[in-house]
Parts: structure tokens; C-alpha cells; sequence
């Protein structure tokens, strides 16, 4: 991926989801303790010291998002992390923004450059619209 590309919806809307499961601490707890084993929720329950509803809350949120699998034996549910998914989304994330900030850190630059004053947006953007356009998103920035 180059710089300038951008990311697009369909990779933002799964990485988000990916994330956001992710930026809870008990989830994160939960992911820590399946790395463990896979756990029943009567286990993961007494380890997180949580109800039952709020730890299926949170189990739901996990598998949703595809990084947790359950099965089912006997009467009780047990979940354990998919592994692939969450190298899959790290991957995808590391391509996409990671190592375009990575290289510019290493090279000792700004991980966002500077604009080109000449060639900044906000110079060029009224040179790209009509008068009349530029004139309403001048009078919307002025009432921000």
C-alpha cells in the first residue's frame, strides 16, 4: 500500500469491530484467559469474579466480532480464541497503517508529513469548487 492510498470501508468496518471487541479490559481479560485453555463460562465466571450475564455479554461481543469459537458438550459451552482470525486482522492492520508509520519512524520522519503549504487542501479547495460552493463551506467552517 502506498501513503497516499486509503483505507477502504469494508476494511475499516471489520477492523473497527475487530478493535472495539478488543477495547474493553474484561475482554481482554477473557482473550488473556483463553490463551490459557478453552474455558466453560461457569469457569471463566468464577476466574473474571463476574456474573454470568455480564460474562456472556461479553462472550457474545468476542464472537461476534470472530475472535472466539464456542462448542457445545453436554450441557455446558465452551469458547477458545480463533487464532487465525486474530493474526488475520493484525496482519490486515499492519499493512494498512502500521507499516507506512513503521518506515517513516525508522527513517526519522514525521509519521503524518507536513502539508506542502502551495498544495494544501484547504488552498486548493477553493480553486477546485465553484464560487458558490466555496462560499457555503466558508459560512459552515466560520459557524463551527
Amino acid at each position: 500500500m502506498n501513503g497516499g492510498s486509503l483505507i477502504g470501508k469494508r476494511d475499516v468496518r471489520e477492523l473497527c469491530g475487530y478493535f472495539s471487541a478488543l477495547s474493553d479490559v474484561t475482554r481482554m481479560r477473557i482473550i488473556s484467559l483463553l490463551t490459557d485453555h478453552e474455558m466453560c463460562v461457569c469457569e471463566l465466571v468464577d476466574r473474571l469474579g463476574m456474573s454470568q450475564p455480564a460474562v456472556s455479554h461479553h462472550l457474545g461481543i468476542l464472537r461476534k466480532a470472530g475472535l472466539i469459537s464456542n462448542r457445545k458438550k453436554g450441557k455446558w459451552m465452551y469458547y477458545s480464541i480463533i487464532g487465525h482470525k486474530m493474526v488475520e486482522n493484525h496482519n490486515r492492520y499492519k499493512e494498512l497503517v502500521l507499516s507506512i508509520v513503521e518506515e517513516r519512524v525508522n527513517k526519522g520522519v514525521p509519521a503524518s508529513p507536513a502539508q506542502n503549504d502551495e498544495m494544501s487542501y484547504c488552498k486548493l479547495r477553493g480553486k477546485l469548487l465553484p464560487a458558490g460552493a466555496q462560499k457555503n463551506l466558508n459560512a459552515l467552517h466560520d459557524n463551527e
